[in-house]
């Protein structure tokens, strides 16, 4: 498996899963202590429908969150399959009960300060006292917020140095993929490994818009700007001033500027 970016396409990165990868998984079964291997998903939104169609290229065999238990019991189950499990928001109440059956984790829910976090760094403190192996090698945090859902995401990382190791024990962090504790993935700005993609995505995107903001007049006022709605909303300042949508961003610049909380 390349790294993302070597591929010409997303569409090549999904065939080699399809392919090579998952014909390796049927030929091969898993080692012992891979099995099972379980990839847990949550959020719904774009990013997590880009994970869940990468994942789909592969043998999954997709369980409900409440029957993670069973699976684990179950003799039966295959060496030749990967568990997949999506967790919907009704899921997230005490998350940390999945960690000890989850092998990956892929986090693309929406987060931001004040709600409350998917996994803290207590949980996994909790997972790794209570277990001499727990089964969690690898966490995809997709929505890469510092500190954020997932709080052990102390960090971003770079596609040349994707990911480091998490130590719940210590709290301290290492690059690679040595050492005690879950393996994070925290790229930011993961579009840009299909950069072929990821232009021809924004393109398409923005070409509806060009007609009206090449034929905007820009020295009239902000209320007579004959722009796109999307676009106008979009706009954060014109001629030097906040545009209305933005004006709560005064209080925000003058404490910015006098180092004093505005009353």
């Amino acid at each position: 498996m390349e790294p993302s970016h070597r591929y010409r396409s997303v569409e090549e990165a999904e065939g080699f899963l399809a392919t090579t990868v998952s014909r390796h998984l049927r030929e091969a079964p898993l080692a012992d202590e891979l099995h099972p291997l379980v990839i847990g998903v949550t959020g719904g939104g774009n990013v997590a429908k880009g994970a869940l169609e990468m994942i789909d290229r592969l043998p999954v065999v997709e369980i409900d969150p409440d029957d993670l238990p069973g699976l684990a019991q179950d003799d039966n189950r295959s060496h030749r399959a990967i568990y997949k499990v999506v967790f919907r928001r009704q899921h997230r109440l005490d998350f940390a009960r999945h960690l000890p059956y989850l092998t990956v984790l892929v986090n693309g829910i929406y987060w931001e300060p004040g709600h409350p976090k998917l996994v803290t760094k207590g949980d996994l403190r909790r997972l790794w006292e209570s277990e001499t192996a727990p089964r969690l090698r690898v966490v995809a945090d997709l929505s890469c917020d510092v500190d954020g859902s997932f709080e052990a995401t102390v960090r971003t990382t770079t596609p040349d140095a994707p990911v480091f190791v998490y130590d719940p024990l210590t709290g301290e962090d290492a690059d690679g993929v040595e050492g005690r504790g879950p393996v994070v993935l925290a790229v930011d700005n993961l579009p840009a490994e299909f950069p072929r993609d990821a232009s021809e995505h924004f393109g398409d995107s923005l070409f509806p818009f060009l007609p009206g903001l090449a034929g905007a007049d820009f020295t009239k006022d902000y209320e007579h700007l004959t722009l796109p709605a999307a676009v106008a909303q979009a706009v954060i300042t014109h001629q030097g001033e906040l545009t209305p949508r933005y004006r709560h961003l005064e209080a925000a610049l003058r404490e910015a500027t006098s180092g004093a909380p505005v009353p």
